[in-house]
C-alpha cells in the first residue's frame, strides 16, 4: 500500500513539475520621453518595518503585526491534494461504464450516420435520448412492420405532415429487413395455421356426424361457429394490427403536435443539455463537483440503458406477437368450447395493445416532466434528473389506473396450458 501511495505521490509531482502553469510578460511598448521617467536607480531604496516582516515571514510563525500564527501545514495540504487526485482517478475509472454505454447507445440508434462525428458536433443531433425513443424519431424502434418505405414522417395525422427534410425519421435497411422478414413470417404462419384450422373444421364435422347424444351435438356446433369466428379473425389480423398501430400513431402525433406548440411558445427539454452539461463538465471539475457529477451521469446512463432496453424489447415482442398471432386463432375454438371464453385470443390482443400503447403514454408523460418542468431543471439539474427516472413509476401507475399491466407472453400462455391440462 505505501508502494502505491509513493508512486501515486512522485506521478502527481511529475506531472504537476512537467504541466507547471508559467505566465509570461510581455514588453509593453511606450512612446512616452525617456526623459521624463524619474531615475530611480540613483535614489536609495528604503523598507518600511512591516515591508521587512513581509519578506521575512514564514509559515508556523507568528506574524508580529498582528500576532496570529498561521495555521499552514504542508503536511495536510499534501495530503488533500493527493485525496483530491486519487478522487478524480477513481471517478474517471468509474466513468467509463455510462459514458461507454451512452456512445454504444448513440451508435446503434444513430440511423447509420457517423455517429462520431455527431457526438463532437456541437448540436449533438444522434445521441441517444429518451425524447426521441418516446416519440419515434429512432428508426430502429419504428413497429410498423408492415411499412417497408426508407423514410418515415415524424407527424402525419391523417395525412397533414410537414414536407420539410428534418421531419423525417431515416429507416435502417437492417429495420428494413426484419420487416420483411416478419411480415414473410405472419403470412407463412397464416397459411399454416389456415391448413390446421381446415383439420380442426373436419375434426369437428366427424363428431358431430357420429355423435348420437344432443349435449355433445350442442357442444361441437358452439365450437363449429367458434370455429367460423376464427376464421374471420385469421383473415382480419392484419387489419387488426394495422387499427392498433394507426390508433397509437395518431396518440403519438398528437403529442407531438403538443410538443411543438411547447417548443415554439420557448419550452424545450432540458435532457440534451443536461447530458451534454455533465459530460462536458466531467472532465474540467474535480473534489465533491466531479463526485455528484459522477453519480449524475450513472444515474442518467441507467435510465437511459433502461429505456434502450425497453423499447429493444418492444419491438422484437411486436414483432414475435404478430409471426404467432395465426397460431391464436387455432386456439380459439378450443378455448370457446371450455368456458366460451377465447383466453389465447385475449392474451394476445392485450399484450399487442400493451406494447403500441406504451409509447404514446411515455410521451404524454415525458411532455408533463421534461417541458413543463423545464425551467425548474435549469436551476437545480438534480430536479431534473429526478424528473425523468420518475417517469417509469408514472407510467406503472397510468397501466394500474387503465388495468394494462401484463406479464410475458410466453409465461401467460404456458400458464394457460397448464391449467388445460
Amino acid at each position: 500500500m505505501k508502494r502505491i501511495l509513493s508512486t501515486l505521490l512522485c506521478v502527481i509531482i511529475l506531472i504537476n513539475f512537467i504541466f507547471a502553469n508559467c505566465s509570461y510578460a510581455e514588453q509593453a511598448e511606450s512612446s512616452a520621453d525617456e526623459s521624463a521617467m524619474p531615475d530611480i536607480a540613483s535614489e536609495p531604496m528604503e523598507y518600511s518595518e512591516n515591508v521587512i516582516n513581509d519578506m521575512t515571514y514564514e509559515g508556523d510563525s507568528t506574524d508580529p503585526r498582528t500576532g496570529e500564527t498561521a495555521g499552514f501545514n504542508i503536511f495536510e495540504a499534501a495530503s488533500f491534494g493527493v485525496v483530491r487526485a486519487l478522487l478524480g482517478i477513481v471517478c474517471m475509472i468509474f466513468n467509463i461504464v455510462p459514458l461507454t454505454a451512452e456512445l454504444l447507445m448513440t451508435i446503434i440508434t444513430a440511423d447509420g450516420t457517423d455517429a462520431i462525428n455527431s457526438i463532437t458536433s456541437a448540436n449533438n443531433e444522434f445521441s441517444f435520448s429518451i425524447e426521441r425513443t418516446v416519440f419515434n424519431e429512432i428508426g430502429i424502434f419504428n413497429i410498423d412492420y408492415f411499412d417497408f418505405g426508407t423514410e418515415v414522417k415524424k407527424f402525419n395525422f391523417f395525412g397533414l405532415f410537414s414536407e420539410s427534410e428534418d421531419d423525417t425519421v431515416q429507416i435502417p435497411n437492417s429495420m428494413i429487413t426484419i420487416k420483411k422478414s416478419v411480415a414473410q413470417w405472419f403470412y407463412i404462419s397464416r397459411a399454416i395455421a389456415l391448413s390446421i384450422s381446415l383439420l380442426v373444421l373436419i375434426y369437428v364435422g366427424i363428431r358431430m356426424a357420429i355423435s348420437t347424444v344432443a349435449s355433445d351435438k350442442a357442444k361441437y356446433k358452439s365450437m363449429l361457429i367458434a370455429w367460423a369466428e376464427a376464421m374471420i379473425l385469421l383473415f382480419l389480423l392484419h387489419y387488426i394490427i394495422q387499427i392498433f398501430l394507426v390508433l397509437g400513431n395518431l396518440l403519438l402525433d398528437l403529442a407531438y403536435k403538443v410538443k411543438e406548440a411547447l417548443v415554439t411558445d420557448g419550452k424545450e427539454s432540458f435532457e440534451q443539455n443536461l447530458l451534454n452539461t455533465i459530460v462536458f463538465r466531467l472532465f474540467t471539475s474535480s473534489g465533491t463537483e466531479l463526485l455528484i457529477l459522477t453519480l449524475m451521469i450513472w444515474c442518467l446512463a441507467f435510465t437511459h440503458f433502461r429505456f434502450f432496453l425497453l423499447y429493444i424489447k418492444r419491438t422484437i415482442m411486436v414483432g414475435f406477437l404478430i409471426i404467432v398471432a395465426p397460431f391464436v386463432t387455432v386456439t380459439y375454438p378450443i378455448d370457446k368450447m371450455g368456458d366460451n371464453k377465447a383466453q389465447a385470443f385475449g392474451l394476445w390482443l392485450k399484450e399487442l395493445m400493451i406494447h403500441i400503447f406504451i409509447q404514446p403514454i411515455h410521451a404524454i408523460i415525458y411532455l408533463i416532466f421534461a417541458f413543463t418542468a423545464g425551467e425548474i431543471a435549469t436551476f437545480a439539474p438534480i430536479f431534473g434528473l429526478l424528473f425523468l427516472m420518475a417517469i417509469p413509476s408514472a407510467e406503472k401507475m397510468v397501466r394500474n389506473i387503465f388495468e394494462l399491466n401484463g406479464s410475458s407472453t410466453i409465461e401467460q400462455l404456458q400458464a394457460i396450458g397448464k391449467k388445460k391440462k
